[in-house]
């Protein structure tokens, strides 16, 4: 029995151990899967590792990369900004620094080849500018087309005309093929114009000194349809040409070739700003060259003709469409066209514009039919949809009822008051409200008068009248004291602090002949519309004349001050055609500014 004890625990035992084994077995395999999905774990962190980092060094390297390209962009156009202001400067200095004889009674006057060079350098810095200002809108989208009626022809010639100066001093001959007939057709003239200074500053930076540069432009039909035609112009240079692999990057951005000329250096965007304006046209820019033979860079712009007829009834008289005539006036794109604009629409509105905020129609279309005669009448039914009528249109005057739904006169004629744009609007308060007091809220509001239920027509008629002929008055006081005095105004409230903003920005930018009514209106924070009606209704002047009749007093005064020469003066002032400046100087003062300094100087008669 004892034995028979013995067998069965030996077994059990047996048994134990064998099933200890098989779950020590079990738990090895499992810790081994455990290790290797953990190892595979660990080399796939380590892999994505591996690949962020070369994605880091990647990233790295073309963060260097860019840094060196705008590196070198900031070189070159350091470079490019250094040399036209030398030679500008130097040729200042020398002029400030010349002392004539003790005979001598007046200043030698700058010899026009100075004047030429010194032009023709500041125009550069000025294209530079507007370069990078281009350059920003290309890449932001705000890069918009702005086509309009004109004569390409005459556009070419003007600007074969811009270049012959330059032609001269590098001893190339600069030849114009045109076609018999004028090129009148629809096109963005600015940019058109930048264009074409890019493709021939580029040809004359690489053409040697006794080459030739030949600007062509010929009327094809379109190869991709039967009906339409395309403009083909060609810039073509006798330099040193393009290799097979500069062809496929001329127009790439920040791209340059091949450095020939001690002098060819630039910046790197002329071309590529060029490609991205004629995108604009829907038009083709391409290159053809073959090395050391020159090359050509051709545009195809699509044509869409117009006749003469069509630009005169336009109303547009501007020299642009004078087929012979090249004009000299070199202001700023958007100050002409303002100009014109003007100058087209003046005729249809020389009568006062009122509105009328009255939430009783049959009072408000009496009130319409008695003043449409005289005026140009705009309705409103409450102070809401008056006060958004006022915003949008400026009227010269604003009959307002006091009691009214959802806005009444009296928060009409606070918020018209308070805003810069409406503050020097009059307004006529109407109002069965005949007490003292009432009339007193209204005109503590800001309302120029007040009128009480009922009313006699012909009363508001005087009134009206008045206020208009006031307004007028106080406009033509103001402007005086602009034109005389631009930093020392007097006026008061909303008005004053708007006058004393638009001649501070002004006066700041008076030095800037690219100064344009765009910027004039941003950094005045109004739209351009908004200016333009605030300056004419405060001083009779658009922005555009209200910036050069500032100019030409700050001139006049510095003439007065004998604070250098004629030359000096206009390109301080914002004027970079010396012979414009002269001519709206002469019809400002009614004498040359030559003359205008000698009568300043003259002494006093005993």
């Amino acid at each position: 029995m004892y034995l028979l004890y013995l067998l069965g625990a030996a077994g059990a035992i047996v048994s134990l151990v064998r099933w200890r084994s098989a779950k020590l077995k079990a738990e090895k395999v499992q810790l081994e899967q455990i290790i290797a999905l953990r190892t595979k774990e660990v080399a796939a962190k380590n892999e994505q590792l591996s690949q962020q980092a070369d994605a880091l060094a990647a990233q790295t390297e073309k963060l260097r990369e860019l840094d060196q390209v705008k590196s070198r962009f900031f070189a070159n156009i350091s470079h490019e900004f250094r040399t036209p202001l030398t030679i500008i400067l130097n040729n200042l200095l020398d002029r400030l620094s010349f002392k004539p004889s003790a005979s001598a009674q007046t200043d030698v006057p700058v010899p026009v080849s100075d004047l030429k060079v010194m032009s023709r350098n500041a125009k550069r810095l000025l294209q530079l500018i507007n370069q990078l200002l281009d350059l920003s809108k290309v890449e932001s989208g705000r890069m918009l087309l702005e086509p309009q009626d004109g004569n390409l022809t005459a556009l070419l010639r003007i600007v074969h005309a811009s270049f012959s100066s330059l032609a001269d001093h590098k001893q190339i001959a600069f030849s114009l093929e045109l076609p018999d007939s004028p090129l009148l057709c629809r096109y963005d003239e600015d940019k058109v114009e930048k264009i074409l200074y890019n493709l021939l500053s580029n040809a004359f930076k690489f053409t040697p000194v006794g080459g030739q540069v030949h600007l062509k432009a010929i009327l094809l039909d379109d190869a991709t349809t039967t009906t339409s035609q395309v403009v083909k112009i060609v810039v073509q240079d006798s330099g040193p040409g393009l290799a097979p692999e500069q062809l496929l990057k001329v127009f790439d951005r920040f791209y340059q070739g091949e450095q020939h000329y001690a002098d060819s250096e630039g910046t790197g965007i002329g071309l590529a700003l060029a490609k991205e304006l004629v995108a604009l046209h829907q038009g083709q820019l391409w290159a053809e060259s073959e090395a050391g033979k020159g090359a050509a860079f051709i545009m195809q712009l699509p044509y869409v003709p117009v006749s003469v007829d069509a630009i005169l009834a336009s109303g547009d008289s501007s020299a642009k469409f004078n087929l012979d005539a090249i004009p000299d006036n070199f202001l700023p794109l958007q100050l002409q066209q303002e100009s014109s604009t003007i100058a087209a629409t003046s005729h249809q509105e020389e009568a006062p514009l009122l509105l009328i905020v009255e939430d009783n129609s049959d009072l408000r279309n009496y009130m319409r039919r008695s003043l449409e005669g005289k005026y140009r009448v705009l309705e409103s039914v409450n102070g809401t949809e008056g006060l958004a009528k006022a915003r949008e249109t400026m009227p010269d005057l604003i009959i307002s009822d006091w009691m009214m739904p959802e806005m009444d006169g009296i928060a009409l004629c606070a918020q018209l008051k308070e805003d810069v744009r409406t503050s020097h609007i009059p307004i006529i308060i109407l109002t069965a409200l005949a007490t003292p007091d009432a009339k007193l809220t209204g005109l503590e509001t800001g309302a120029d008068d007040y009128l009480t239920k009922p009313f006699d027509s012909t009363e508001l008629h005087s009134r009206i009248q008045n206020l208009i002929q006031n307004r007028r008055r106080l406009r033509e006081h103001f402007g005086k004291q602009i034109y005389l005095e631009p930093s020392k105004l007097v006026v008061a409230s909303v008005d004053e602090k708007f006058l004393r903003q638009v001649m501070q920005v002004v006066e700041e930018r008076m030095g800037d002949a690219e100064f344009s009514v765009d910027e004039f209106s941003r950094e005045v924070g109004l739209s351009r519309v908004h200016l333009h009606r605030k300056l004419k209704a405060l001083t009779g002047q658009s922005p555009s004349d209200f910036v050069r009749i500032m100019r030409l007093k700050q001139a006049a005064q510095l003439l007065e001050a004998r604070a250098g020469n004629v030359a000096e003066i206009a390109y301080q002032v914002g004027f970079n055609n010396l012979s414009y400046f002269s001519k709206c100087f002469r019809a400002q003062f009614g004498v040359l500014p030559n003359e205008y300094a000698t009568q300043q100087s003259a002494p006093l008669p005993s």
